[in-house]
């Protein structure tokens, strides 16, 4: 199911270490595959990623600071806190719970 693997890949991605995963294991996560990590779901394409990045440090090291640039901008304490402070000025406005847009 990979409940905490997306907390494990954010706190990679945070210390600048190119990640692979499966897409279950990055599930919700707002990332690009090739971007700010690479997804594969057998254990050939797996392999494969993770070679590469280890015989392409260029590579590994481009990706990892794109997905830092983006988990920093997307899952830093400062936007999570906003994010959810937006969400409860959104129920105390609408507390009957129907859904508004924004």
């Amino acid at each position: 199911l990979g409940g905490g693997t997306r907390l494990k890949i954010i706190e990679a991605m945070a210390a600048k270490l190119p990640v692979v995963s499966t897409s279950v294991g990055a599930q919700g996560l707002d990332t690009i595959h090739g971007q700010h990590i690479f997804l594969a779901d057998d254990p050939l394409a797996f392999a494969h990623h993770c070679i590469d990045l280890l015989q392409n440090s260029t590579q590994g090291q481009a990706v990892a600071e794109r997905a830092y640039d983006h988990i920093r901008t997307r899952y830093s304490w400062q936007q999570l806190g906003q994010r959810f402070a937006d969400f409860c000025r959104q129920i105390l406005q609408n507390p009957k719970g129907t859904k508004t847009h924004g």
